[in-house]
């Protein structure tokens, strides 16, 4: 297969790559790990600083996080069930840095200009997005909502 695509592209296209590949930001296989891990940060760095969303879902996590450590206190909820809300969260941060990246890309790609596979690609991602948020909140809902009308003594 590798030998197939090297007799497709020319001498010059096969120069041009080949130079890419010299210039990778991995200057020795020691650092490797730690700039991977430096990359990683900075992408939530840039989500964190360019996506009100990013901010806006870590927000409703931490509000979580306090829920879960007050109700955990009064042994009102499980481990488990701070678990699944856990995992839930990630999986919201998560659809929404992957459509950061994807709109990043489809505005590359785009250079300016509008195409309409480029607002089907970003549309379905922010629904993506916007999926995980309402499973999110059903999730917390039968989670939260019964421990918190104990809590106010409701039933």
């Amino acid at each position: 297969m590798l030998e197939k695509l090297k007799i497709l592209l020319s001498q010059k296209q096969q120069e041009k790559i080949q130079e890419k590949i010299k210039k990778t930001p991995y200057p020795t296989k020691s650092r490797f790990h730690y700039i991977t891990f430096k990359y990683a940060y900075d992408g939530v760095k840039w989500a964190f600083i360019t996506q009100p969303n990013f901010k806006i879902h870590l927000f409703i996590l931490s509000m979580i996080l306090l829920l879960s450590t007050y109700l955990g206190l009064k042994n009102m909820i499980s481990a488990v069930e701070v678990l699944v809300v856990l995992l839930i969260s990630a999986i919201v941060l998560t659809a929404e840095m992957i459509n950061t990246a994807l709109e990043a890309l489809s505005d590359e790609v785009a250079n300016g200009e509008y195409k309409e596979f480029i607002r089907i690609a970003k549309d379905a991602s922010s629904g993506a997005v916007l999926m995980s948020t309402i499973f999110a909140v059903i999730i917390g809902t039968v989670i939260y909502l019964p421990k918190i009308l104990v809590l106010f003594n409701v039933f």
